[in-house]
C-alpha cells in the first residue's frame, strides 16, 4: 500500500543542520509515512549522520542543485502527499497529525499551515493564516513558504515541478503557478507546520536575502508569465504589485551600486507597472 506522506529533504553538506531536521520529524512518522532524503553527494559527514537513522530513505548522487533534488524526490516519492522539509529547518510539532486531519476532512489538493522563523532559539516572525479566499494574494508580501504545505501528488502532475532555470527562486515560481490555478482546492490549517531557521547560510531566511539582482529579475519573469494568462482582475492586480515590488528593489540596488545602465532599463517598465497597478485596483 502506498504511504500517505513523503517527507522530502534535499541536502548537500549540511552536517551541522541535518540531524535537527531529521529529529523534528522522527516522532511524527508512522506506518503511513516515509522520510526521503535526496543528497547531492555530501562529503562533510552528512551521510554518516544520516546513516544513524535506518528509517530514512537516502539517495546520494550528484545533482544540479536543490530544485533538481526536489524534482528527483517528487519522482521517487511513494506517498500520496508530499511535505517539503529543508535540511536546515524543522517540522512543526503535530504537523503530520494536522495534515492527517485535514486530509480526512476531504476536498483539498493542498493543505497549508502556519510558518514561523526562528533566530537563535527565539521566534523572529510568525506568518499569518493562509487566506483561502485570495490564494495568490498570500504570496505578494513575502517568501512562498512552501515547507508549510502538504501537497497532493496530483498537483505536480497538473502544474509541473520546479523550473531549474531559477536556481534560487524556483519555489516562488512554482507556488505562483499553483496558486494562480483557481481549480485547485486549498485548506488552511491554524497550526505551525514548519519552523524556518534564520541563519547566514539560508537561501531565504537570512539578512539581505533579496539584495540579489538575478532573484529580482527571476521574480519579474514569473510575474509577467502569469500576467500573459489573462487572469481575473484581482489576480492581475496582485501580480502587478508583485512586479512593482521587484522593480523598487532593483531600482534601489541600481542606485546604491551605481549602475546607470540598469537604472535606465528599469525606468520605463517600472512606470508602466505603476500604471497597470492603478488601472487594475
Amino acid at each position: 500500500m502506498r504511504p500517505t506522506f513523503t517527507l522530502l529533504t534535499p541536502c548537500l553538506n549540511r552536517v551541522g543542520w541535518i540531524e535537527t531536521a531529521v529529529l523534528s520529524a522522527l516522532p511524527q512518522l508512522d506506518s503511513d509515512s516515509e522520510h526521503l532524503v535526496i543528497d547531492g553527494g555530501s562529503t562533510d559527514g552528512t551521510l554518516e549522520v544520516l546513516a544513524r537513522y535506518p528509517h530514512l530513505r537516502v539517495v546520494s548522487e550528484p545533482d544540479q542543485g536543490m530544485y533538481d533534488a526536489l524534482n528527483k524526490g517528487i519522482r521517487l516519492a511513494q506517498g500520496e502527499w508530499i511535505v517539503f522539509l529543508n535540511s536546515d529547518d524543522r517540522l512543526g510539532e503535530g504537523a503530520l497529525e494536522a495534515y492527517r486531519q485535514g486530509i480526512a476532512a476531504g476536498d483539498a489538493d493542498i493543505l497549508i499551515g502556519l510558518a514561523d522563523v526562528i533566530e537563535n532559539g527565539r521566534v523572529r516572525q510568525v506568518y499569518p493564516l493562509f487566506n483561502t479566499a485570495d490564494p495568490l494574494g498570500n504570496l505578494i508580501g513575502g517568501p512562498a513558504r512552501i515547507n508549510a504545505w502538504c501537497v497532493h501528488r496530483s498537483v505536480f502532475e497538473k502544474k509541473g515541478v520546479f523550473n531549474l532555470k531559477y536556481r534560487v527562486s524556483a519555489d516562488t515560481d512554482w507556488a505562483f503557478r499553483v496558486l494562480a490555478d483557481q481549480n485547485l482546492r486549498v485548506r488552511a490549517l491554524n497550526i505551525v507546520t514548519c519552523h524556518y531557521l534564520w541563519h547566514a547560510g539560508s537561501q531565504t531566511f537570512r539578512p539581505n536575502a533579496m539584495d540579489n539582482i538575478q532573484i529580482r529579475m527571476d521574480h519579474l519573469e514569473t510575474g509577467y508569465a502569469l500576467l500573459a494568462q489573462n487572469l481575473p482582475r484581482r489576480e492581475q492586480h496582485h501580480l502587478h504589485y508583485w512586479n512593482y515590488r521587484q522593480y523598487r528593489g532593483l531600482i534601489k540596488m541600481a542606485v546604491t551600486r551605481v549602475k546607470p545602465a540598469l537604472l535606465l532599463r528599469l525606468v520605463y517598465p517600472y512606470l508602466l507597472t505603476c500604471y497597470h497597478l492603478g488601472r487594475t485596483k
